[in-house]
């Protein structure tokens, strides 16, 4: 049994718009009786980033939704969901570390979203007048051609595994380094390396099992959601293993095998994403603080590191 929402009701948590008024970000939460979700939207005239967490208390059903025509790129974090959208014959599933690429148009679509905690899922979506060009970009003229002529299609007949160089991807799409007249030309070459990753994919990375078991793989995620949260503080990396219940070797090649980066390296890229959000948001924020707030030994030591990662202080 599904407790029922109207698209209506649950548009204004992942409403998929595109604006014309330059880039901007929203947070946006939504609670009932029967869950609690909470989404951040990142959005400019033609390209819409949405991640969104969730606790299902209740098998719930989103019903007609009406959506914009667009090209959409689905990462499942974590969790699992069913989409049935107008134009596609078959029930769009993800399951927890599954990906797809559809383009929709004239879309109605109902969503369910089964009793469970911990739900994680983005979503990279592209507005239609972008889509040949991007289409084009890596060579791909029978889509292009789709795109050109307004039908909706699938890139992926199924959903498949997405790559450790996906994720590496989408977390240069959420932390743009780039200023607001360069932030869309990032945005399009490195949607179009999405696109290519899934056009080699048949061809370079056939399906299998992954080498990481579906229970490393839970504590490694928990790794990172521990280290997104905690990362201001004074970690120790070797104390990590012992926290998550994985041996030393499980715990570094396993991380660099989903996530692209080492748990150490990724700490450091955290703390450099926050220098340059508190240099940006206060360009006068004393640097002797910041560096001892990210536990570097000396400023000059941490000057280094912010000029290695960015190329200059802001």
């Amino acid at each position: 049994m599904y407790k029922k929402i109207s698209g209506e009701d649950f548009s204004g948590l992942i409403s998929r718009q595109f604006d014309h008024n330059g880039a901007n970000q929203q947070n946006n939460t939504l609670h009932s009786p029967y869950f609690d979700c909470s989404s951040s939207i990142l959005v400019n005239q033609h390209f819409h980033i949405l991640h969104i967490k969730a606790d299902f208390r209740e098998n719930m059903l989103v019903q007609n939704m009406n959506d914009s025509d667009h090209l959409s790129l689905h990462f499942q974090l974590k969790g699992y969901s069913n989409a049935r959208i107008s134009g596609f014959e078959h029930t769009q599933s993800l399951k927890q570390y599954q990906t797809r690429a559809i383009s929709c148009c004239q879309i109605q679509a109902s969503y369910e979203f089964p009793a469970q905690k911990n739900y994680e899922y983005i979503t990279i979506s592209v507005k239609p007048s972008i889509v040949p060009s991007l289409l084009a970009t890596i060579d791909w003229p029978a889509y292009q051609e789709l795109a050109l002529a307004n039908q909706s299609f699938s890139i992926t007949e199924h959903a498949q595994p997405f790559l450790a160089e996906q994720l590496q991807v989408i977390q240069q799409l959420l932390n743009n380094p780039f200023p607001n007249d360069l932030q869309e030309r990032f945005q399009f070459l490195k949607i179009a390396e999405l696109l290519l990753w899934y056009k080699s994919i048949p061809a370079t990375y056939p399906i299998a099992k992954s080498p990481i078991s579906a229970s490393d793989q839970e504590k490694l995620w928990a790794l990172k959601d521990f280290l997104d949260i905690h990362y201001l503080e004074p970690l120790a990396v070797h104390d990590l293993p012992k926290i998550f219940l994985l041996n030393d070797f499980k715990l570094k090649t396993g991380f660099k095998a989903l996530f692209n980066t080492t748990p150490y390296q990724y700490i450091l890229e955290l703390r450099m994403q926050y220098a340059r959000q508190c240099l940006l948001d206060q360009p006068n924020y004393s640097i002797d603080t910041l560096a001892e707030k990210l536990h570097y030994s000396t400023k000059g030591h941490f000057m280094t590191a912010f000029r290695k990662r960015f190329g200059r202080l802001v």
